[in-house]
């Protein structure tokens, strides 16, 4: 039978496990210790963050109304002149102001153009004839080998002449112009929308060919008319993208306001207002999209502006976090209406002293900040900005 032997371990080396676990669990502990009398003292690590100054501003408050994007201009193309359709643009062809965007032919026209040359230049030859002639005569005339009847004639010959080829020029002239009217040309920068006419169709002059629109924007929207005495032209408002849902946005957009419709609707008691819209090529925006329109409700006050960024929203409430020796002070603030990426704030904490233009207020790192808590500054945003002008 056979049995298990065990070799005994040196009594020398496991000592020196033992005194080695003891020294391990010694320095946990007392890293512990050292942890969690920090905490105890108030002294976390600094947090680092970036910091803006608070400002004031003279700011209007804005309410928002749905909008929509619309094409400046729309147009149908019609026929100048009666053809064959030859080539029309894709749909969707961005096309520039004075490009080809349909083409007819008619052989009839080639034929008519190669008379008219003929014509042309058959009156031209017997002008020229008639000029000859008329030298001749004066040279005999001067000799009285010439008769005043024949140089008469032959004036009155040489004028017919002259305005049979001024005729025949400008027939020609004319054929011309409606040989040019079969190439179709954009008035504006535009976008093929539509094919009324399709490829070997015949039209006559007047019918529709295809549609275009204008590659140019704008924004139209109605606010109420109680708002007109703060609507004025040259006002940048806001403009939110929005999908089918408004409560998503994909992009803001500060638009001029163009114009304004002098005219009330009845039933709704609003005006309309037209704003410019940035070229599709920089930014986005489809025909028809709806959009979120902020108008100014109100006039301008004074009041202090933070970046939005400083918003700090925990459980339904807005704080900033201001700088204060080194530390983050915890405000509670109420926001107010915005001005591009700064907005108003009013301060709710009734002992706590108000913000002035200059503070410093976290906009990075304020997440995670809590009250009291040192914080190193690695840059603000304002010197950010300056360096990289």
């Amino acid at each position: 039978m056979n049995t298990l032997s065990l070799s005994p371990v040196p009594v020398r080396v496991s000592c020196r496990l033992t005194v080695v676990k003891t020294v391990v669990l010694a320095m946990v502990i007392l890293l512990c210790l050292s942890a969690q009398a920090q905490t105890q003292a108030g002294q976390s690590p600094p947090a680092v963050v970036k910091v803006e100054t608070v400002k004031q501003g003279r700011v209007a408050p804005t309410a928002a109304m749905p909008g929509e994007i619309t094409a400046r201009y729309q147009l149908t193309v019609k026929a100048e002149a009666s053809g064959t359709v030859a080539q029309l643009r894709e749909l969707g062809t961005a096309v520039k102001a004075g490009d080809t965007v349909a083409e007819l032919v008619d052989p009839v026209y080639a034929l008519r153009l190669g008379e008219l040359q003929q014509d042309v230049a058959s009156a031209a030859a017997r002008v020229r004839f008639l000029q000859a002639e008329s030298r001749r005569l004066a040279s005999l005339k001067k000799q009285k080998l010439a008769s005043p009847r024949e140089v008469e004639q032959n004036r009155s010959d040489l004028a017919q002449a002259q305005s049979q080829q001024q005729g025949a020029a400008a027939r020609l002239r004319q054929l011309q112009q409606t040989v040019k009217r079969l190439q179709l040309r954009a008035p504006f920068s535009a976008y093929v929308t539509e094919h009324v006419a399709q490829p070997g169709e015949y039209v006559r002059a007047g019918d529709p060919v295809l549609r275009l629109i204008s590659r140019q924007r704008r924004v139209r929207v109605s606010v109420p008319v109680r708002a007109r005495a703060f609507v004025k032209e040259g006002q940048h408002w806001k403009v939110l993208l929005t999908d089918d849902s408004i409560h998503e946005q994909s992009q803001s957009v500060d638009a001029p306001v163009t114009a304004i419709v002098p005219s009330a609707s009845n039933a709704s008691h609003q005006i309309q207002v037209l704003l410019d819209w940035p070229l599709e090529e920089s930014v986005p925006g489809l025909d028809g999209q709806p959009v979120t329109v902020f108008y100014p409700s109100d006039h301008p006050t004074d009041v202090t502006l933070v970046p939005r960024d400083a918003l700090a929203l925990r459980q339904g409430a807005a704080y900033v976090y201001r700088l204060r020796e080194g530390r983050a002070e915890k405000l509670a603030v109420k926001p107010g209406f915005g001005q591009g990426d700064w907005i108003a704030v009013t301060l709710t904490d009734a002992g706590a002293t108000p913000l002035q233009p200059g503070d410093r207020v976290v906009v990075r790192g304020n997440e995670r900040l809590r009250a009291g808590q040192a914080v190193r500054v690695i840059q603000t945003l304002s010197s950010a900005v300056h360096k990289a002008e």
